[in-house]
């Protein structure tokens, strides 16, 4: 790896310091268009928080009964979260290190502990930070020099259980949307079961 004036690096840390100022640029805006993006993101942000005030809950004061269903039940139980824990890839850990074999051979309170920590998620709205917090490893591209920094291409490794979650909140999504025909008929992308038509 090389920094901008063609000096070897050497440690990690002036590696890390050389990807860090590649990125940087690569995604640099100025401090207006940040100003802007979060000004209207803030306004966004409150005005949805205001139309949804009724549904807000105190984090002190988890009422579990709001979040069930007809059949008194609530979203998420240990069952479909063990099966989701199963059905899950055990690719390579986020920050926290722990891998699939870690979840997989927990005790039963421990599953229960988990799907209460889902549900009152769920209850709050609330995304746990350790569950969208990621850590970036950098592959080399198959061509190009390894020297340069460019010709790397980052990828975010997330928590194993912040992937549990997020894929038992998207089954819960598609199967709103899909049961109240909210998804038009003729999307075949991104959809299970579906193909695009033939041209």
């Amino acid at each position: 790896m090389l920094h901008q004036n063609q000096k070897k690096t050497k440690t990690d840390q002036e590696k890390t310091t050389v990807f860090t100022s590649t990125w940087k640029n690569v995604y640099k805006i100025s401090e207006e268009e940040n100003q802007q993006f979060d000004q209207e993101n803030e306004e966004m942000v409150q005005q949805t928080l205001l139309r949804n005030s009724h549904k807000i809950t105190s984090k002190l004061n988890i009422n579990l009964q709001e979040i069930k269903d007809n059949n008194q039940q609530l979203p998420f139980n240990s069952i479909n979260v063990a099966l989701t824990i199963k059905e899950l890839a055990n690719k390579a850990p986020g920050p926290s290190k722990l891998r699939k074999p870690h979840f997989t051979n927990l005790p039963p309170n421990m599953i229960r502990n988990i799907t209460h920590l889902f549900n009152c998620s769920y209850a709050t709205g609330m995304y746990p930070t350790q569950f969208k917090t990621a850590e970036i490893i950098l592959f080399p591209k198959e061509t190009g020099e390894k020297s340069n920094p460019m010709n790397y291409r980052p990828i975010s490794l997330l928590n194993f259980l912040g992937k549990v979650y997020a894929k038992l909140l998207n089954q819960k999504l598609v199967k709103h949307l899909e049961d109240n025909g909210i998804i038009k008929e003729s999307q075949h992308g991104f959809r299970r079961k579906k193909r695009a038509p033939p041209l």
